[in-house]
């Protein structure tokens, strides 16, 4: 804040004697930045930022505790009993923790525990670790609109523990690149061809005699007219030029489509094979430090992340409430008055 001024306001008595004055101060702040910069600033501000370490700080100190217990489940854990000690570990370490509330932190655990810890926990429980190995087959269950019988649809499958995501992410990120780098090419390559079909699938377009009956670009009848081209010799113009890049794009797209395929469905089987050679180690790293705890954390980290997004929408939103002092706009609301009535003379009305 920069800026004072003191302002002089006459004030009446309570009708006995002569009037008599009172000096009112009327602060005139202004922010120190610009208010598009309120955000940046308090993202960047070190204090603030210190914030967000001690709820890393505090996050590890959970970790510190419960680790040795959350990689030892055995049958002897009471699941009820369970989810209360590692809460009350978790509201502890964030209790003085100003930004954010320990039982919003609490209730990240809670929710988190309902929705999938506890079944995780349950598995442990009766079948320990070795369950990371295991993988299910994912049907999808509707009734045939025929015979009224239920009838199962395969949809793939996924780790009994261990979502199929983290292995592949785990052992196998390069295969995602190259798979990646091909649904790349598939994109860029589509999207050249819907800008084709948008500028000459049009009326007296290049493409226009080749779309069917349903108004799309069939791919045969472009190749038939690119066959009439070349029979007649005209493969020198615009026409010719544009029917081969569209056709030789639409090649291309199937062939990385079919690629992207293949690479998908052997990237698959190595996945579900790399389950049975697991260790425990490796599951309970994947389990405990991989899905457990990032996920945990990331709901935490949202908090803060909702706070600060409040602090600085709040600033903001005073800035601008506040941006024009209120003698300022007073003097405003003067002057437009005086306009008012030098415009109402002017129209012969008597104030």
């Amino acid at each position: 804040y920069e800026t004072m001024d003191n302002v002089v306001i006459p004030k009446k008595s309570n009708g006995v004697g002569s009037g008599i004055t009172s000096t009112t101060t009327v602060f005139d702040y202004k922010l120190n930045v610009d208010k598009d910069d309120v955000r940046s600033t308090v993202y960047s501000d070190a204090e603030f930022a210190a914030y967000a370490e001690r709820i890393d700080m505090a996050f590890d100190a959970w970790i510190s505790d419960v680790d040795e217990g959350l990689r030892n489940i055995d049958e002897f854990v009471s699941i009820k009993e369970y989810i209360v000690e590692l809460s009350e570990i978790l509201v502890g370490k964030y209790a003085d923790i100003e930004l954010v509330d320990k039982y919003d932190v609490y209730q990240v655990l809670l929710s988190y525990w309902q929705e999938v810890m506890a079944d995780d926990v349950f598995v442990l429980v009766q079948d320990g670790y070795e369950a990371g190995r295991e993988t299910e087959d994912i049907f999808e269950v509707s009734e045939d609109k025929k015979t009224k019988k239920e009838k199962k649809k395969y949809k793939g499958w996924e780790g009994k523990l261990i979502p199929k995501s983290f292995i592949e992410a785990k052992y196998f990120a390069e295969a995602r690149e190259k798979i990646n780098a091909a649904i790349e090419v598939v994109e860029a390559k589509q999207n050249r061809a819907d800008e084709i079909v948008e500028e000459y699938a049009v009326e007296d377009g290049i493409l226009f005699d080749c779309l069917n009956a349903k108004d799309q670009v069939d791919l045969k009848l472009v190749k038939a007219q690119i066959k009439i081209l070349k029979a007649d010799g005209a493969t020198e113009g615009e026409v010719y030029q544009i029917l081969c890049e569209y056709a030789a794009l639409c090649d291309k797209i199937k062939e990385f489509n079919k690629l992207v395929k293949d690479l998908e469905l052997v990237l698959d089987e190595r996945c579900r094979a790399k389950y049975s050679e697991l260790t425990i180690d490796e599951i309970k790293e994947l389990l405990v430090n991989r899905k457990w705890y990032y996920s945990i954390f990331k709901g935490i980290e949202a908090l803060y992340v909702t706070t600060s997004h409040e602090i600085a929408g709040r600033v903001s939103e005073l800035a601008e409430r506040y941006e024009n002092t209120l003698p300022a706009l007073e003097t405003e609301v003067n002057n437009y008055e005086a306009k008012v009535k030098s415009h109402l003379e002017r129209m012969g009305f008597v104030w």
